[in-house]
């Protein structure tokens, strides 16, 4: 059975995103070929990339017609949107899933013993923290500060209590943080 694995950008002040714009470049700006290296594999190391709707369309526009080196991989291994108004999405081997957060991702993690690896959208991935769903965490966190933004982490009811597995820094000088949930 896989497992999920939610991946995500941060800035050093901890935000995935600005509020205000969609301007991602502080994220490209650190990234190098030592990230690449691991970056495209982990990738290919995936059953199924999974989205939210917002994050899905975006991705959809840019990556079939990409010759960037993550392309094939975001292309090739097969997507899952979850939209509750999406009815398809024109991207090669995707599909929308509008059942059950829990249900559904239950069903793919049953359907793969690979990752069942989550890249966004940020509302997307606070349902799932909120359900506890993820059972690992990505967190690439990048040395810039855009100074207020989309928090990574929803505000909890509960602390959510986390050990850090693994650590990578890279050249450009972003670094790795894999976490799994305590217990």
């Amino acid at each position: 059975m896989g497992k999920l694995v939610v991946q995500m950008q941060l800035s050093i002040d901890g935000y995935v995103a600005r509020s205000r714009d969609e301007d991602f470049s502080w994220i490209l700006s650190t990234l190098d070929s030592d990230y690449e290296k691991w970056g495209v594999p982990a990738l290919w190391a995936a059953g199924f990339h999974v989205m939210g709707a917002e994050t899905g369309k975006g991705l959809a526009e840019y990556w079939p017609t990409s010759t960037d080196p993550y392309a094939p991989a975001m292309n090739e291994v097969p997507k899952v949107v979850f939209s509750k108004t999406l009815t398809a999405l024109d991207w090669q081997n995707t599909t929308i899933a509008k059942g059950d957060l829990t249900e559904e991702i239950a069903r793919l993690k049953a359907a793969t013993e690979k990752e069942v690896l989550v890249h966004g959208g940020v509302k997307f991935v606070h349902s799932l923290i909120r359900l506890r769903l993820p059972e690992e965490y990505h967190i690439v966190t990048h040395p810039v500060a855009i100074g207020s933004g989309l928090p990574f982490f929803p505000e909890l009811e509960e602390p959510l209590l986390l050990d850090l597995v693994e650590t990578r820094a890279f050249k450009g000088g972003a670094v790795l943080h894999v976490y799994r949930p305590r217990g």
